[in-house]
């Protein structure tokens, strides 16, 4: 019976798929062992590998890929300003698409960074509130209310 005939078409694809996973049968032994034929089992797991190896190499690639679209977003910002005319400043449908594309570059830029170990958190405004945390509790600790 072969997996697309089957009711069960979902259990005997995972079937095929867990198999070889976990195992290191030949196709024509797995389609054996679940009942489905030798050219089903063959199209199942050639689709599964490409898919696995797709989602392989782009995970492979993500601080590459989020760099490019950082690129292409800050590109296409660029190119709506340049045509923009003074009387068109305002127009609603450039604006929200600067402010789409704008988003994007903000969420690939901060993908980019998490991919590659790196903070997303606006550092100098953190490092001010220490500073600032740090100037109070020295006030303080001196009685210096005068800048409280």
């Amino acid at each position: 019976m072969s997996v697309r005939g089957s009711r069960r078409t979902g259990t005997k694809r995972e079937q095929i798929i867990t198999i070889a996973e976990h195992s290191d049968l030949t196709n024509r032994e797995i389609a054996a062992l679940t009942g489905a034929s030798t050219s089903t089992t063959d199209h199942v797991l050639a689709e599964y590998r490409s898919s696995t190896a797709a989602v392989q190499a782009f995970t492979n690639n993500r601080p590459a890929i989020f760099t490019s679209l950082q690129k292409q977003s800050a590109s296409k910002i660029a190119e709506i300003i340049d045509s923009l005319k003074p009387a068109e400043l305002d127009t609603k449908g450039k604006t929200f698409a600067i402010n789409a594309l704008n988003n994007v570059l903000g969420t690939s830029y901060d993908k980019e960074r998490l991919e590659t170990g790196k903070s997303t958190s606006n550092i100098e405004a953190i490092c001010v509130a220490i500073d600032e945390m740090q100037d109070r509790k020295w006030r303080k600790a001196n009685n210096d209310v005068q800048h409280e």
